[in-house]
């Protein structure tokens, strides 16, 4: 519970321009394959900690997210390195399928307003099936809010992709000063063969 409710606070930091140059992206299409040429120049992490089991050992290797921003949103992509015959993609109806889970998936939580009190939650499993939710004090979860977002993905020789847009109209954002929005996230991935969930940020994302 202490993990949970200082949640919030362990979210990395991001800023994204609100001007954005019409020459810096083409149409990304949201399928699965991470096959345009702007995600070879996009902001990447992988660094990742154990938190269920809740040890905060290092769990970085297998997942690697990138992001890239414009005017529509924020496009996120997990490259998951696994064993082909241990990605389990069942698949759910809507907000069916986050616990128990019941297919291996990746997720994240956004605090749009960086202020450690609203935070919105995205997840999408191997089979493409998807949960949303929002977060609010720290522990208030409420599985009931659905957000206009888009995700697909993809099973390859090496493991699984997940292709995400979060668009910038999801929800109502506080103003912030000047020509960039600091936004926090925390990104998850579960993998349900060995029943552990690895974090980019010391804290449990549930």
């Amino acid at each position: 519970m202490k993990a949970r409710k200082r949640f919030l606070n362990f979210l990395l930091k991001f800023s994204f321009l609100f001007f954005f140059s019409l020459q810096i992206c083409s149409e990304f299409v949201i399928d699965g394959y991470l096959s345009e040429k702007e995600w070879e120049v996009a902001r990447e992490i992988d660094k990742f900690y154990e938190v269920f089991p809740f040890s905060l050992n290092d769990a970085s290797g297998d997942t690697r997210i990138l992001i890239q921003e414009d005017k529509k949103g924020i496009y996120i992509g997990f490259i998951n390195n696994q064993a082909k015959d241990t990605i389990r993609a069942n698949q759910h109806q809507r907000d069916q399928g986050a616990r128990p889970p019941i297919g291996d998936q990746v997720g994240i939580t956004i605090d749009f307003d960086n202020d450690g009190k609203t935070g919105y939650r995205f997840s999408v499993n191997a089979g493409g099936s998807i949960n949303d939710g929002t977060v609010i004090n720290e522990n208030e979860q409420n599985m009931d809010w659905d957000g206009d977002w888009l995700s697909a993905t993809s099973i390859t020789d090496t493991g699984w992709v997940a292709e995400i847009l979060i668009p910038w109209t999801i929800t109502s954002m506080k103003s912030q000063k000047g020509e960039e929005r600091t936004v926090g996230f925390c990104f998850y991935r579960m993998l349900l063969s060995e029943y552990k969930v690895s974090a980019t940020c010391r804290g449990s994302p549930y």
